[in-house]
């Protein structure tokens, strides 16, 4: 009698376990709206983040230059920080959908093309003119090994801060994020090198910086399948 009743209640417990009622008000018991700009959130974090490292960097490394007012006034500058700007925002965009799920690289990344747009016509305009020596010789500024060392080796630490948003957002392509990652850590980078880069002629900027965000893209690429498996 009593092993007839413990079997009775234990069928009774399990028909309540199994009702289906009950299992969706357990599951949902926790549940918590997601934010659906998270990922947007996120990663402004971290490129603030990345440009503070930058900064820093670049200040107790190479330096800043003392003529950027000067620079800015006559307008010497104005389309180099206007590329990097440019191209940071971009970066920040492509970045930001290929964080997403499903998002494949090949179409979203024809955006890089739009600050390649910018300073190619810059470098057009920069160009009028000028016989090919003088093109060659603005091209060819020694700056272009340290636009291609400093660049790309200052984004490592904001590559991996960009890297610890993807690992959340979980992107299911790996080497597309990485490269967006990659090219937005030295795009974030350029922001402070430009103020420590002495070469400001368009022509330089249009072959070097896009160089450099190259190589941060491409190595992003080769190390981001094994920094956000799961």
């Amino acid at each position: 009698m009593a092993d007839g009743s413990f079997l009775a209640a234990l069928r009774h417990d399990w028909r309540q376990f199994l009702d289906t009622d009950q299992l969706i008000d357990r599951l949902v018991a926790d549940h918590r709206p997601v934010d659906p700009r998270w990922i947007e959130r996120a990663s402004l974090m971290a490129a603030l983040a990345a440009l503070g490292v930058a900064i820093v960097l670049v200040a107790t490394i190479i330096g800043f230059r003392s003529d950027i007012p000067a620079a800015v006034m006559e307008g010497r500058i104005v389309a180099k920080y206007g590329f990097v700007i440019l191209s940071s925002l971009v970066a920040g965009l492509v970045y930001c959908r290929m964080a997403r799920p499903g998002r494949q690289l090949k179409f979203i990344g024809l955006a890089y093309l739009l600050p390649l747009g910018f300073i190619g016509a810059a470098a057009g305009l920069a160009a009028s003119g000028q016989g090919l020596a003088d093109i060659g010789l603005k091209i060819a500024d020694p700056n272009w090994r340290f636009c291609l060392i400093f660049v790309p080796s200052f984004a490592i630490i904001p590559f991996f801060l960009f890297a610890a948003v993807l690992k959340r957002a979980a992107p299911t392509d790996l080497k597309g994020a990485g490269f967006a990652a990659g090219i937005l850590a030295t795009s974030v980078v350029s922001l402070a090198y430009a103020s420590h880069c002495p070469a400001d002629s368009p022509l330089f900027v249009t072959v070097w910086y896009p160089l450099a965000y190259l190589i941060g893209g491409l190595a992003g690429r080769t190390v981001a399948p094994r920094v956000l498996r799961w």
